[in-house]
C-alpha cells in the first residue's frame, strides 16, 4: 500500500498542466467520457478555455520564437489559411444565427496544428510523452468498457438512459452503449466514444503502440476490441497493418547472416496475406453491401463534391451558408460530414480546402518517406504507420484533422522530424 501511495504521488508530480489539459481534451472533446462521468455540463467553457488559450499561446510565441523557414511554409501558413478561413465564415454566419456560434469548435485542431512547433521549441510537450498518455488513456477506457459488458451480459450491472447530441444511449460507470428502439442496447462496442467506427479508429495509434512496445496482452486487448466495434474501418485498419508491419520489421532488423532467413519468412508471411486477403476481401465485400443507405450515401458525398467543386468554389468561395438546410435530396451541394475535403470546403471555401489538402498531404508523404526512405525509430513507426492508415479514414468518418487530439499529437510528431532534419543540414 505505501509502495502504491509512493507511486500514485509520483505520477501526480510528472503531471504538468498541459498534460491535465491533454487529458482534459480527452475526455471531454474526443470521447464522451465527460457525459458518462458526469461532467459533461462544462464542455462548453473547457472548449472555449481550450480554443482561447492556444490562440493566446500562438500570441505570445509567434513573434519571440523563431523557427526555420520549412516549418512556416510546410505547416504554419497552411494552418493559419484554415484557421482564418474557417474563422471568417463561422463569424459571418454566427451574426447571422448566433446559435452557429458552436461551430467555432471545429478551430481547436487547426489552432493546435499552429501551436505544436510552439510548444516543442518550449518543451511543453513531445510526441513521445502525448502518446503515452494517449495509450495509457485508450487502454483504461477499453479494459473498463469490457469489464463493464461483461457484468452488463451476467445480469450483475445495469446501465441508464443517457441522452445525447448524437442520440441515446446507455451508459455504464465508465462507458457506454446504443440503445436501440426496444430499449435494449447495441451489440458493438462503443466503450467512451458515439460510434463504434469512431472507437475503431482511435485505438488503432494505442494498437500500433502495445505492438512496439511488445505489450502483448494490450495488443490482444485492441485487437478484440476492434473486433467487438465489428467496423469495416477498423477492419481495413487492421489489413494495412498487416500489411505494413512485416515489411517495416525487415527493414529495421539488423543486416547478418540471418538476414536471408529473415526475408524468407517475410515473402512466406506475404504470399499466405495474399491468399487469406481473396478470401477476407469477400467477407468485406459483404460487410459494405451490408452498409445499404450508409454505404451508398458516403459513395454519393464524395462523387457529388467531385462533380460540383467549380461550381461551389464559383458560388461559394468563402464557404457555405451554415444556417441552411441542406439535404442529399435536394441540394446538389450535399456532402455529408463523413467525407473530410468535403467538410473543409464547406467551413472554409477554396482556401480552407487548399489548407487542409496541404496539411494532409504533407502529413502523408512525410509518413511514407520516414518508413521507407529513412532510419527508424520506434516512434517513427508509432506515428508515421498511424497516420498512413487514420488518413484511410477521411472518406468515411472524422479523422486525425478533426479531433484536436489527434492533431496535436501528430502534428508535434511532424515538426519534430522536420526540426531534426534541418539541424542535419
Amino acid at each position: 500500500m505505501k509502495n502504491l501511495s509512493i507511486n500514485i504521488a509520483s505520477s501526480l508530480k510528472k503531471l504538468s498542466l498541459f498534460n491535465i489539459i491533454f487529458i482534459g481534451m480527452f475526455l471531454i472533446q474526443f470521447t464522451e467520457a465527460s457525459h458518462v462521468l458526469g461532467f459533461g455540463n462544462i464542455s462548453a467553457l473547457f472548449n472555449f478555455i481550450v480554443l482561447a488559450g492556444f490562440s493566446a499561446y500562438i500570441l505570445l510565441n509567434i513573434f519571440s520564437v523563431r523557427h526555420i523557414y520549412s516549418t512556416w511554409a510546410y505547416f504554419i501558413y497552411p494552418g493559419l489559411i484554415v484557421f482564418f478561413s474557417y474563422l471568417i465564415n463561422f463569424t459571418s454566419n454566427s451574426f447571422q444565427n448566433f446559435q452557429l456560434i458552436s461551430y467555432f469548435g471545429n478551430l481547436t485542431p487547426w489552432v493546435v496544428l499552429i501551436a505544436a512547433p510552439f510548444l516543442f521549441s518550449r518543451g511543453v510537450a513531445t510526441f513521445d510523452k502525448l502518446i503515452r498518455t494517449y495509450y495509457n488513456l485508450m487502454l483504461f477506457f477499453i479494459v473498463a468498457a469490457l469489464l463493464e459488458y461483461a457484468l452488463l451480459a451476467s445480469g450483475m450491472t445495469t446501465f441508464t438512459v443517457l441522452e445525447l447530441e448524437k442520440g441515446t444511449y446507455l451508459s455504464g460507470i465508465f462507458s457506454l452503449l446504443h440503445q436501440l428502439e426496444d430499449g435494449s442496447h447495441h451489440y458493438r462496442m462503443y466503450s467512451v466514444f458515439s460510434e463504434p467506427g469512431t472507437l475503431a479508429m482511435a485505438i488503432i495509434p494505442a494498437l500500433i503502440f502495445s505492438i512496439v512496445h511488445k505489450k502483448y496482452i494490450s495488443v490482444i486487448v485492441f485487437i478484440l476490441s476492434i473486433a467487438m466495434t465489428d467496423s469495416l474501418g477498423g477492419y481495413i485498419g487492421l489489413a494495412i497493418l498487416s500489411l505494413l508491419l512485416p515489411a517495416i520489421y525487415l527493414r529495421r532488423a539488423p543486416i547478418n547472416r540471418r538476414t536471408g532467413f529473415r526475408r524468407s519468412v517475410v515473402m512466406s508471411y506475404y504470399v499466405v496475406f495474399f491468399i487469406v486477403s481473396n478470401f477476407a476481401i469477400s467477407g468485406l465485400q459483404y460487410q459494405y453491401n451490408e452498409k445499404g443507405l450508409s454505404r451508398d450515401t458516403r459513395a454519393d458525398n464524395v462523387v457529388n463534391i467531385i462533380q460540383n467543386l467549380p461550381s461551389i468554389i464559383l458560388e461559394h468561395p468563402l464557404g457555405m451558408n451554415l444556417s441552411e438546410s441542406i439535404s442529399n435530396t435536394q441540394d446538389k451541394y450535399y456532402f455529408g460530414s463523413n467525407f473530410n475535403p468535403g467538410t473543409a470546403l464547406y467551413y472554409g471555401g477554396f482556401l480552407g480546402l487548399i489548407g487542409y489538402l496541404w496539411i494532409l498531404l504533407l502529413f502523408f508523404f512525410k509518413s511514407i518517406k520516414v518508413l521507407f526512405f529513412e532510419k527508424i525509430s520506434k516512434n517513427d513507426i508509432i506515428a508515421a504507420m498511424s497516420i498512413v492508415v487514420l488518413i484511410t479514414f477521411i472518406v468515411q468518418r472524422t479523422a486525425i484533422s478533426e479531433h484536436g487530439v489527434l492533431m496535436l499529437i501528430f502534428s508535434l510528431y511532424i515538426h519534430e522530424k522536420m526540426r531534426a532534419k534541418q539541424q542535419k543540414i
